[in-house]
């Protein structure tokens, strides 16, 4: 293998992918097909000079969270995905294990007093939540693993749905759609995504056309909460890569103005929550932590 073969293989994959495929607009003043690079470090998150350097050759050994933003970024399958990673000097990541590791269990139970959090797989199924999650969304032990899906339940889970200012929904939708189509590539479960897909159509608020255009995927926002008992809460939501996966950490901090109402709700808890929604770390269909 050459010095550069990565910079040459991101070349490639950026000349091949057409801009209107990713929304962007396609111009005459393009002087070469594809995506330019600081569309390509839009997408993925990079600064424009660092992507330039690793096409070039000049820039250090990309970590594993890069090189999986820049395989989503071009739209590269699996076996595209590896490649890219073996090319930068990596193994590629264990794609979607529903396994969460011991110690971000561990993590999310830490953080119950202050913080709602959850893991979400590359299809936006959600394998893991702490105490809090729970009580401030919506508690995922009552609800039939299938339907166990961040997009699933803001289309079709009206306890979920309710907890939505209505003038909000829409948008909580289209963000979430647009993130599902982006990561979902890396799902080895190809037949479950196939199946959301299908399932997310029968909703009039789902077009699969808007979530392909959209860029990217989204790693935090402000999240506005209606909670039934400690009313409106607004949340700093920010979603973090598990290295070494196709998961991600989703953790729901509260902002200055709902500080108290978070933690009260922390003591509260979520109502009936019962022992069989709780986590076992050593069980790969882990459900909660507490």
């Amino acid at each position: 293998m050459s010095h550069n073969d990565l910079g040459s293989y991101l070349k490639n994959c950026r000349d091949r992918l057409s801009p209107d495929a990713i929304g962007f607009t396609a111009t005459n003043q393009r002087r070469t097909p594809g995506l330019r690079r600081e569309e390509v470090a839009l997408l993925a998150n990079v600064s424009v000079d660092y992507y330039a350097r690793l096409e070039q050759g000049r820039a250090s050994k990309p970590s594993p969270e890069v090189v999986s933003a820049l395989a989503r970024a071009l739209r590269l399958d699996r076996d595209e995905s590896g490649h890219l990673h073996r090319l930068a000097g990596l193994n590629p990541i264990t794609q979607d294990s529903r396994h969460v590791r011991p110690g971000i269990i561990e993590l999310m139970t830490a953080l119950s007093g202050s913080a709602a959090a959850f893991v979400l797989d590359a299809n936006d199924d959600i394998l893991a939540w702490n105490e809090l999650a729970a009580a401030l969304l919506v508690d995922f032990g009552e609800i039939r693993r299938p339907n166990r899906n961040m997009v699933w339940l803001l289309l079709f889970h009206e306890p979920l749905r309710s907890r939505i200012p209505v003038a909000d929904l829409q948008e909580l939708v289209d963000r979430t759609a647009a993130d599902f189509v982006a990561r979902s590539i890396q799902s080895v479960d190809e037949d479950r995504t196939k199946a959301l897909l299908e399932e997310f159509e029968t909703s009039a608020e789902f077009s699969y056309a808007a979530a392909t255009d959209a860029v990217g995927e989204f790693r935090s926002c402000v999240d506005h909460i209606v909670h039934p008992t400690v009313g409106d809460v607004i949340c700093n939501v920010e979603l973090l890569d598990i290295a070494g996966t196709a998961q991600r950490l989703v953790i729901y901090t509260q902002s200055p103005d709902s500080e108290a109402t978070l933690r009260l709700l922390s003591v509260i808890g979520a109502q009936g929550f019962d022992e069989e929604g709780k986590a076992d770390a050593h069980d790969d269909d882990a459900e909660a932590a507490r």
